[in-house]
């Protein structure tokens, strides 16, 4: 089993559509897969109560427990467990990051959030836990993913080398606990999230020969 946290210190980066997408596309991959959601707004938990599928599974946890969540997620034989955390909340996503294999950044490429994102790299950076940068909400057109990776690279932080564009499909029907995949599984949406899922899997050594083929043919 691995443990992915999805980190960021400032709010409104896309944590909880990269956790629900992400917890999607890994079981479509075969992967069993839960969210914890550490958030005390808990986005994820109300996205599942509107949702139909039984799965992905997510618990509204709290970071003093996550050691007795995660045995728990052991013993039910869970292969991935995405934490998705609050932001402006250092203790729990120190906590969060303790518990991790490694750590996801998503990052609109907005001077704001830029700017913000020191304290989040050095929270990454004192856990000694492996990290990477994905950009979210991407302009379709211009010169902010191409400026804002080479910043970055500049930087010495891995970023992911595939993006999630601004596109309606991440959040238009997240009221009704669907992702991308859900209802568009063929459109641009579902298949960035995929590859990134894939990516990530191989990134904290997930991929199995199943997911490996899927991967060749996506």
């Amino acid at each position: 089993m691995k443990v992915l946290a999805i980190i960021n210190a400032k709010g409104g980066v896309g944590k909880t559509t990269v956790s629900t997408h992400l917890a999607v596309a890994a079981e479509r991959l075969g992967l069993v897969t839960a969210i914890l959601d550490l958030d005390p707004q808990p986005s994820s938990t109300l996205w599942a109560d509107h949702r139909e599928a039984t799965s992905p599974a997510v618990v509204a946890a709290q970071a003093a427990r996550l050691p007795v969540f995660i045995k728990q997620a052991r013993q039910q034989e869970a292969d991935l467990i995405i934490f998705d955390t609050p932001p402006k909340a250092e203790g729990t996503a120190t906590e969060a990051a303790a518990h991790a294999d490694a750590i996801l950044i998503p990052l609109q490429p907005k001077p704001l959030d830029l700017d913000a994102l020191p304290q989040t790299i050095q929270l990454a950076r004192a856990s000694g836990k492996p990290f990477f940068v994905v950009l979210t909400n991407v302009p379709i057109q211009g010169q902010e993913k191409a400026d804002t990776m080479a910043a970055l690279t500049k930087a010495g932080i891995e970023v992911a080398p595939m993006v999630l564009h601004s596109r309606k499909a991440f959040y238009s029907h997240m009221q009704l606990g669907q992702t991308a995949e859900d209802f568009d599984p063929d459109g641009k949406a579902a298949g960035e999230i995929r590859t990134l899922m894939l990516w990530v899997a191989e990134r904290i050594n997930l991929l199995t020969s199943i997911q490996t083929d899927s991967r060749k043919t996506a």
